[in-house]
């Protein structure tokens, strides 16, 4: 556990990916290492939000949104910064009560297959809707059955109808298997990981360049937010001096998370310590 510990810090503190200013003055950053880390850094956010989507998490999608919004300002998606802040204000301040800010999280969910790790985004979930309708008009589309009769018969009914067709396809067309084969892997982690073992994820203490070194853009985004998104976004959408709600970095449940009275809650009035 000590060595599983160390690899930890060594790659997944702050100061992994946020090296000191004296590292920088004295030349001894290993930017290779640094744009590992970077990396892991944020696919660390994206697998939690990713596996809390599909077991219908929505404690640990939660947890996420406040380092998305650092994320997209980051990186200049300034829109999708602005709707993410919006929904912060949603679900971690009392803008709205314990029952809506559940209601809000758990209806951007939708589980199609009734299964426990079936679970994905209801605007993923539409996507696939649109295109059983696209299909549905270009194989039926008529002088009599255009767009309105295809909303009026079809839109609320089509994911009955695909598996009833399915069915019948199953029973009376050709055999034939269209289904996407997946291939596991195992081998290229393992080539990749031996690969990287050998030189790349070393940590050199003296310094490494590298050709391409990836900014931080946790910290260019945290900057934007707290010095200029909050204060725009403040006086666009927020009225009073609703105190943001930001859950702690260590968390007890899930239904914690949404109770700003809990004592395992943290009031703050700046957006800096929304860190995942």
């Amino acid at each position: 556990m000590e060595l599983v510990e160390d690899v930890r810090r060594s790659a997944f503190e702050p100061e992994a990916w946020r090296p000191s200013k004296e590292k920088h003055t004295n030349n001894t950053v290993d930017e290779e290492f640094l744009s590992h880390a970077r990396y892991l850094q944020q696919m660390v956010v994206y697998k939690t939000l990713k596996y809390g989507i599909k077991n219908g998490d929505i404690g640990l999608i939660d947890r996420v949104i406040g380092v998305c919004c650092f994320y997209f300002e980051g990186t200049g998606q300034s829109n999708y910064a602005f709707e993410m802040l919006y929904l912060k204000r949603l679900t971690s301040t009392k803008a709205c009560d314990k029952e809506l800010r559940r209601a809000i999280l758990s209806n951007s969910l939708v589980n199609p297959h009734g299964c426990r790790d079936t679970w994905q985004e209801v605007d993923r979930s539409l996507e696939y809707l649109n295109l059983e309708l696209k299909r549905e008009l270009w194989a039926r589309r008529t002088s009599t059955f255009g767009l309105d009769a295809l909303f009026k018969t079809t839109s609320l009914t089509a994911e009955y109808t695909v598996c009833l067709r399915r069915a019948v396809e199953d029973a009376f067309a050709r055999k034939g298997n269209s289904t996407h084969s997946v291939p596991s892997a195992m081998d290229d982690i393992h080539t990749l990981a031996f690969e990287l073992a050998c030189d790349s994820i070393k940590f050199y203490d003296g310094g490494r360049e590298a050709r391409h070194q990836a900014p931080d853009i946790h910290t260019i985004g945290l900057g934007r937010v707290a010095t200029q998104k909050l204060e725009v976004f403040n006086a666009k959408v927020i009225r009073d001096e609703d105190r943001i709600v930001v859950p702690p970095y260590e968390r007890r449940g899930a239904t914690a998370d949404l109770d700003p009275n809990s004592d395992t809650m943290a009031i703050l009035v700046c957006a800096c310590s929304w860190s995942f």
